[in-house]
Formats: structure tokens, C-alpha cells, sequence
């Protein structure tokens, strides 16, 4: 971890030095959801044949749970109020996935050299006060083309929790 406070704050925003795969955005995501401690993860020894069960580590705490609990309520405010809301929420408000509360972050980063291409984020989980399921969508859209990762995020969970689309304010003929 750097000590200088510039350096500090561009790893911290994932600028410099940083990596981060979706994979492991949907592991931060659920150790959160988990009040700071993390999930099992399965790990399959080969794919041909019948894979051979490996045992998963054991959870481990690695983020105190008053911590984990109040990042979880600012994820929720992400998606309500934030980054993530036009994502989660039509133009006049109503949440696309009704009553399910989802707890999210968001990232962008924009690439120009070598050609542009600009990175949207969201990992997150649902339902936020009794977590279900762990998400992380990446996207990199070229110049011409803007798809945001929140609105993919909102319609993988409509599909996992199976929340019907919601209804068209006027009746079709």
C-alpha cells in the first residue's frame, strides 16, 4: 500500500497499480453482504470427466461487521439516490425491480489510448437486508455505443428473482 497520499488515493480509486476481475468484484460484494466475512468459493480440480470435489477454504472475518454493514447501506443509497439510480429506477422514480432493495456500487473508466473504449462497472447483491446473490457486471463500450452496467446488473436480478417487466403506463390497443 503506498504511503504517499497521492499514490494511496489512486490505487484506492483503482487507477493505478490495481486490478480487478469480475470475479473478484462479486467476492467483494459478497463478503459484504455477508457482514465482512467471505464466501466459500468452489473450486473445480478439472472439467472433463467428473470433476473431483475440492473442499472450499473456510470463511474467514476480514472486514468487522458494523464496517461491512455500513458499506451495505451506502450501496443501497447508490442504487436509490446515486450513481446506479437511472439503472434501477424509471424517468419519474418507480423502481424497476419494485419492492426488491438492491445494494450496488459503480465505476467508470474511460481508455483513449490505443483507441477509446469506456469501462462501466456495478458489482453489488440482493436483496440488500437479506442477501441472496452477488453480482458484478463490466462492460466497455466503444464511442458510438453506451450501455451502463447498472442497467445490465437490474436485468440479470429481474431475471434471477423472475420480477415481471414492468407494466406500460398506457394500455396498448
Amino acid at each position: 500500500v503506498p504511503r504517499e497520499a497521492l499514490a494511496f488515493a489512486r490505487v484506492a480509486a483503482g487507477f493505478w497499480q490495481s486490478t480487478l476481475s469480475p470475479l473478484h468484484g462479486a467476492f467483494l460484494a459478497a463478503t459484504i453482504a455477508r457482514g465482512g466475512t467471505t464466501p466459500p468459493l468452489h473450486v473445480i480440480r478439472r472439467v472433463e470427466g467428473a470433476p473431483a470435489p475440492v473442499a472450499p477454504p473456510a470463511p474467514r472475518r476480514v472486514l468487522d461487521e458494523e464496517t461491512a454493514r455500513a458499506l451495505g447501506k451506502m450501496m443501497v443509497g447508490t442504487v436509490e439516490f446515486g450513481t446506479a439510480r437511472r439503472g434501477f429506477h424509471d424517468a419519474d422514480g418507480n423502481p424497476y425491480l419494485g419492492a426488491l432493495e438492491v445494494a450496488g456500487k459503480t465505476g467508470s473508466l474511460t481508455r483513449r489510448d490505443g483507441g477509446y473504449l469506456a469501462y462501466s462497472w456495478f458489482v453489488g447483491f440482493a436483496p440488500a437486508h437479506k442477501p441472496e446473490v452477488a453480482i458484478a457486471v463490466l462492460l466497455g463500450n466503444g464511442p458510438d455505443y453506451r450501455v451502463r452496467a447498472p442497467q445490465v446488473a437490474r436485468e440479470l436480478l429481474a431475471e434471477y428473482f423472475r420480477v415481471p417487466p414492468p407494466r406500460p403506463l398506457i394500455a396498448s390497443r
